[in-house]
C-alpha cells in the first residue's frame, strides 16, 4: 500500500480471522504482519492455499497491494491485477453476480461500520474459466469517518461449490 501508513498514524490494517498487518514499502508490495517482513513467507503457509489479499485505494480507484498468492488463485501476476485496476476486475465478473458486487461495494462504502457477511461471487480467471470466490471485506475510513479503502480476503471456493452441485444431484437422483 502506497506508504499511507503516517496518514494512519501507524494504526495496523485488521484483516481476517483477528490477523493485523502492516503494508509498508514505496511500491506498496510488501505486508509486514505481527512484525515479519516476509510476505513470501506468510503466504506460503499452506493456511493461504486459495487465499488472496488485495486492497483498493478509493481516492484512485486502483489496486494498490495484491499478495503474492495472487497469481495462483487468478492466473495473473500481482502487477497485471494492480494495472487492470478496479473496472477490469468489476469487467470481469459473471455478467449474472456484477449488479450484485457492485450494489454491495456501494452499500459497504455508504455504512462502512456494518458488519457483512462474506460475499460469493464468479470471476473469470485469466484461462478463460469461471471460479468461484467469497470475499471478506474491512472498510478502511480516514479520521473524517470517509471511505478510503477497501482490504479484501478473497478465497477461491470454486471446488466447494462444484462438491456441493454433485451432492444436489446425487440427492435429486434419490
Amino acid at each position: 500500500i502506497a506508504d499511507k501508513e503516517q496518514e494512519r498514524g501507524g494504526q495496523p490494517v485488521a484483516l481476517a480471522h483477528g490477523l493485523q498487518a502492516r503494508v509498508v514499502g514505496a511500491s506498496g508490495h510488501r505486508l509486514r504482519e505481527a512484525g515479519r517482513d516476509d510476505v513470501d513467507t506468510l503466504f506460503a503457509h499452506r493456511s493461504w492455499t486459495g487465499i488472496c489479499i488485495y486492497r483498493i485505494d478509493f481516492k484512485t480507484g486502483c489496486y494498490d497491494f495484491f499478495s503474492p498468492s495472487a497469481e495462483a488463485i487468478t492466473g495473473f501476476s500481482m502487477q497485471e491485477m494492480i494495472d487492470m485496476g478496479l473496472d477490469g476486475v468489476l469487467a470481469r465478473v459473471h455478467p449474472d453476480d456484477r449488479a450484485i458486487v457492485q450494489r454491495r461495494l456501494q452499500e459497504e462504502a455508504e455504512h462502512p461500520d456494518e458488519n457483512r457477511r462474506p460475499m460469493e461471487y464468479r470471476w473469470r480467471v485469466k484461462s478463460g474459466e469461471w471460479h468461484w470466490f467469497s470475499d471478506s471485506r474491512r472498510l478502511i475510513t480516514n479520521e473524517r469517518g470517509e471511505p478510503e479503502a477497501l482490504v479484501v480476503v478473497g478465497r477461491d471456493i470454486t471446488e466447494q461449490r462444484q462438491a456441493e452441485e454433485l451432492i444436489r444431484q446425487s440427492e435429486a437422483r434419490l
